[in-house]
């Protein structure tokens, strides 16, 4: 399953376009709330060389003088900011980062540290780290980090840095742990669900690879795959009827009778997706089961919560492909065998009144 599935990751995608606002307001709250996750957004900045000092206040769309309005804007006690922050998921660049925010802290930080921090995905970091770099060089010399995605902006104290949502949750969580604070610990589970939400949905940078014939090949190899382990199970006895091959913006497959049971046997990218460990999946749903079995039954056969749709189907990996048809053969014969046995369970004994 996901990980961290939350109210706010299921919510927000189904009432606005706008998560990343919903993601900065978010994290504004928590860090305007917490003392702590103050203290780890430090953390996280002196991991990337940059020492700004305590934040005092964190505020969201602060507008400067030149009209750009960062994500979020952090101050120490005397009110100075020292701190920007710009919040991404998949949403590009926009016209004016990253070089008017560091403009706007070199010359309202002349004599102190500074730092311009861009939060995105882990899965994004390298591709993003690369642009808002190429960005910048066009307006200031940079003295980068080796190691770390964070380089000193020409003469000054200022810092450009990035991080992943990941890194700045996870010690945000330590630290609000650390200082008892359950509340706030649970409004970042919420926005760690968002993340991870986003992450799952994303269209990843492309990589060359992707494009070599392996893809398309293993894509024609599970569909027959499927043909030939509907075909087995037909003969083991456990399939009656199978319905045609069809192709769905989540995957391809085919229903089938397993056993008395409407089913889904097929590729689900969705699924595969969220538990990266199979393509392969039955599934089922209260419309689709049918008269011999009801959903309850289905799912208590399959040791499954009444709330799971769904039973993966595992392959055997650095095996020939009858191996691999036998095994998922196997694993449907199994579902269809203890769906035979809830069914007869429900059958009333000889002779019961």
């Amino acid at each position: 399953m996901a990980a961290d599935p939350t109210l706010l990751a299921y919510l927000v995608p189904r009432v606005t376009h706008s998560t990343e606002n919903t993601a900065i307001e978010a994290l504004g709250y928590i860090l305007s709330q917490s003392a702590a996750c103050r203290g780890a957004l430090l953390d996280v900045l002196r991991s990337g060389g940059s020492d700004i000092g305590p934040i005092a206040q964190v505020a969201t769309e602060v507008s400067g003088e030149e009209g750009g309005r960062p994500d979020l804007a952090g101050f120490d006690e005397h009110g100075k900011e020292r701190l920007l922050i710009e919040v991404k998921f998949w949403a590009g660049l926009q016209p004016g980062q990253p070089n008017a925010y560091l403009k706007r802290l070199i010359q309202s930080n002349a004599t102190g540290p500074s730092a311009l921090l861009f939060v995105a995905p882990g899965a994004r970091l390298e591709t993003l780290w690369a642009e808002v770099r190429r960005r910048a060089r066009d307006k200031f010399d940079l003295s980068e980090s080796p190691d770390r995605q964070s380089a000193v902006v020409g003469g000054s104290e200022c810092r450009l840095m990035l991080t992943s949502w990941a890194a700045l949750l996870g010690r945000m969580a330590a630290r609000a742990a650390e200082a008892g604070e359950s509340a706030v610990e649970s409004d970042i589970r919420q926005l760690r669900g968002l993340a991870n939400r986003m992450d799952e949905d994303a269209f990843l940078p492309l990589q060359s690879e992707e494009f070599a014939p392996e893809f398309p090949r293993r894509m024609r190899g599970l569909r027959r795959l499927i043909r030939d382990a509907t075909a087995g199970a037909k003969a083991a006895g456990c399939v009656s009827r199978s319905g045609n091959y069809r192709a769905y913006l989540g995957g391809f497959g085919r229903r089938i009778l397993l056993c008395g049971a409407s089913v889904w046997f097929g590729v689900d990218f969705n699924r595969w997706a969220k538990r990266g460990d199979t393509p392969l999946w039955i599934y089922f749903s209260k419309g689709m089961v049918g008269a011999t079995i009801s959903h309850s039954q289905f799912c208590r056969a399959l040791g499954l919560s009444s709330d799971e749709d769904s039973v993966p189907i595992h392959l055997p990996v650095g095996v020939e492909y009858d191996a691999v048809v036998a095994d998922v053969v196997d694993r449907l014969v199994e579902v269809g065998r203890k769906i035979e046995t809830s069914q007869a369970a429900r059958r009333p004994r000889p002779g019961a009144a």
